[in-house]
Parts: structure tokens; sequence; C-alpha cells
């Protein structure tokens, strides 16, 4: 179930950047895109997401390093398909931020279907116990106690965050604004969600997870302020544009 819905996120998020991409006045002359921008995502999330939990358990390259139904982690292959992405764009010469913030949302929507496929396959990144009345027992949990259903939090998450990006994209004013917004988000989102989930705490009594949710968080603010200073900011004279009428 895992893989199914591994693979509906793929096919589901190629086909809405293929739409955005054609409807983009810079881009929609690229037909094929889409499909290497997809391939570079794929190829980057799956191995990215792998390497990141070898590095700390070389058990998993060494036992089956293509099982992705285990020892995944999301920000490991978000990282690594960035940087394909980054790469592939410097080749073909294209606008990066541009092309970025045309993704993310598709990107929004492969998370939202990666996290169903985790509750449905009844994966162990559930949270802590609860007794609200949306809480779910593991189905192969030795303590048939109800526990936080964490990955519906993330998918109902996502989509919220899928939606205003879509918004934002309508309307930006500036390259790199969408996916300022998206690591924003998104790394609030985790960082706030890991506080249910069962995880080893370590520097400042935080997750490995939630420590890379404030540098996404980090990263996302500083392209704010990189813009709206580029905006603000005369290339001339240097002056605040505020400043003149």
């Amino acid at each position: 179930m895992f893989r199914l819905c591994i693979f509906l996120g793929f096919l589901a998020g190629s086909l809405l950047l293929r739409h955005h991409i054609r409807r983009d006045a810079v881009l929609y002359s690229y037909q094929y895109l889409w499909i290497e921008l997809t391939t570079a995502t794929i190829v980057g999330g799956l191995i990215g997401a792998r390497l990141w939990e070898a590095l700390k358990e070389s058990s998993i390259a060494i036992g089956n390093p293509f099982d992705i139904t285990q020892g995944s982690a999301w920000y490991g292959g978000f990282l690594t398909s960035t940087m394909l992405v980054v790469f592939l764009l410097v080749g073909k010469r294209l606008p990066i931020l541009r092309t970025l913030d045309v993704m993310v949302p598709s990107v929004c929507v492969g998370q939202v279907c990666g996290r169903i496929g985790c509750f449905l396959s009844g994966d162990t990144c559930f949270g802590l116990p609860t007794n609200l009345p949306w809480g779910v027992i593991l189905p192969d949990s030795r303590f048939q106690i109800p526990v936080h259903p964490t990955p519906i939090y993330e998918a109902l998450s996502y989509c919220g965050i899928f939606f205003m990006l879509l918004y934002i994209l309508h309307r930006r004013k500036g390259a790199g604004i969408v996916f300022a917004s998206y690591m924003l988000m998104v790394g609030i989102v985790r960082f706030v969600i890991e506080f249910w989930r069962v995880n080893p705490r370590s520097f400042f009594g935080l997750t490995e997870a939630q420590i890379i949710s404030v540098c996404l968080m980090i990263t996302g603010l500083t392209s704010f302020a990189i813009r709206i200073f580029a905006r603000d900011t005369s290339p001339i004279t240097g002056q605040s544009t505020a400043l003149r009428t």
C-alpha cells in the first residue's frame, strides 16, 4: 500500500507540474521539462531519503538498500532531489527559483500521498498514546493502546500548505517566494507534529526532524528577507525605494 501511494503521489505531482509549466510565461516552451524534473525528483527523493538513513544505520545499506518501506527520511530526499533539480536547471540555463516555485505544489501532493501511505500501511511513525477519539491502535503493536495518528496530521497539514502555495503561486510578485513559503510552512508543520511523535531527542531536547525543520524555517525566512531587501533597494543608488515617490 505504501508503494502504491508513493507511485500515485509521483504521478499526480508530475501531472500537476506539467499543468503549471504549460501555464508559466517562461517555461511553457520546454515541452519535456516536466518529465525531466519529475525524474530528477524521483531519483533524488528515493536515493537521498535512503542514504540519509544509511549514514546513521549501516545495516540499511548492507541489508536491502532499495527497500523504501523502511528507514527513509523525507528531508534526505528533499535535499538530494533539490540538488539534482538545481544541477539540471543550471545545465539547461533555466531560472532556478522560478522553476522551484512551480514545482513545490507538486511536492506537497507527493507528501500528502506518502503520509496517507504510511497510515494505511501501519507505519511506526505514529505518535504518543492519546485518549482523543481519533486515536488509532497500531495493528502490529504489542501495546493495544490508541496513539496519535501523526501521518494523518501531516497529510492534512500538507493539504493546507498545498492550497496556500497555489494561492501564492498565482499572485507571486518575485521568484523564490513560493519556494521560501514552502520551506517555512513545512518546517513549522513538522516541528510541531514532532511533539506528538515517539522519536529520540538530543540537541536542546529536540528530535533530528525538529533540528532539520528549524534549518528549513531559517532558510525560508532568510529567503524572504533577501527578496524584500532586493525589492526595496535601488540597484543604482542603493537607497530604499520606499523613500522615493
